[in-house]
């Protein structure tokens, strides 16, 4: 079970009993939930479950049925407890909700233990073929992409409080797209400048943006986006352009098969600007997270190009696996 967690085989080939007993656990978390919101609600002071509290301080089926039996009229008693009714309503209820658990949990339980029974008889009936399949594709590939994952929203975590302290930071604001005029308007090309920033105008939900790096021509369906870089840094206007307030701006659009970002909206749009230093120390972290990024797709890239080689190894025959550790075999 080292090399196969009973977790992998439940995922390949017994999701949908796993299911089954997560809808049990549902309704055993409603069950749970219904009785002590019950017994919250009737054990203060002067509540109907008050007295059937145990020595711990708790309501069991034990003493809910104890205290049922002390309401039992007799013939000596009638006169006296014949104004018990609403208490012993709520202790009946109560029963019930503790019954509905106890039947729940059960349910849970049962499950589960036959869901184990029929993983561990599952065991003996997988081929080679299958190990080999389950340890790479399930186990590690899927280990190294969780990983991955993981790194990249570390990263964008850190990079989202960092937006946050410098929104906090600075207050004022700036039509920053007012320094952002394109060269030649009118003509049918655009001319741009290496450290322009080149935002795709046409259907601009896509996310379609550039930072040049050379000089060059576009067509009228790309914006190069020019700065005084003596007050927005290049870098900086590249970061913006990438965030979600500048596409939701940008698809404010005219057009409707072919819908493109409208200029007048978008030389009016503001944001936080901060010193041309602050520009420029945020863009260089933005850039280095942009190469963190790069270089985990790389390695996911890179992994996956391993796992094929080594799912040909595997299924070929020509690496197998013990039970603690994949060894060469003798023949190669």
């Amino acid at each position: 079970m080292d090399l196969i967690p009973p977790s992998l085989i439940v995922a390949r080939y017994l999701p949908k009993t796993q299911i089954a007993i997560e809808v049990m656990k549902a309704k055993q978390a409603a069950a749970v939930s219904a009785l002590e919101e019950y017994i919250e609600e009737h054990t203060g002071e002067d509540g109907l479950l008050a007295d059937a509290l145990n020595d711990s301080g708790n309501i069991t089926a034990g003493s809910v049925k104890a205290r049922l039996k002390a309401l039992t009229p007799d013939l000596m008693t009638l006169q006296e407890t014949q104004d018990d009714d609403g208490e012993r309503n709520a202790l009946t209820h109560c029963l019930s909700l503790l019954d509905a658990k106890s039947k729940a949990d059960k349910a849970v339980k049962d499950a589960q233990l036959a869901l184990d029974t029929e993983v561990l008889a599952h065991y003996v009936t997988l081929t080679e073929d299958e190990i080999k399949e389950i340890v790479v594709e399930d186990k590690w590939v899927a280990s190294v992409q969780s990983a991955i994952t993981s790194e990249v929203q570390r990263l964008t975590q850190i990079l989202t409080a960092r937006v946050q302290e410098l929104e906090e930071r600075y207050a004022d604001s700036l039509p920053v797209l007012e320094y952002a005029m394109a060269r030649n308007s009118t003509s049918s090309k655009y001319h741009f400048c290496a450290g322009d920033v080149l935002f795709g105008r046409l259907r601009p939900y896509l996310r379609k943006f550039w930072h040049a790096d050379r000089d060059g021509i576009c067509t009228t369906e790309i914006w190069p986006l020019m700065v005084n870089r003596n007050q927005i840094d290049s870098g900086f206007l590249y970061g913006i352009v990438q965030s979600d307030p500048f596409i939701a701006a940008a698809s404010i659009s005219y057009g409707t098969r072919m819908p493109r970002a409208d200029w007048n909206v978008m030389r009016n749009f503001e944001i936080s600007l901060p010193e041309i230093q602050e520009q420029r120390a945020i863009a260089a972290v933005l850039s280095d997270m942009d190469a963190e990024i790069v270089a985990l797709e790389e390695r996911r890239d890179k992994t996956h190009a391993i796992k094929q080689g080594m799912m040909q190894q595997l299924l070929t025959g020509r690496v197998r696996l013990s039970e603690s550790r994949i060894c060469t075999d003798d023949a190669d």
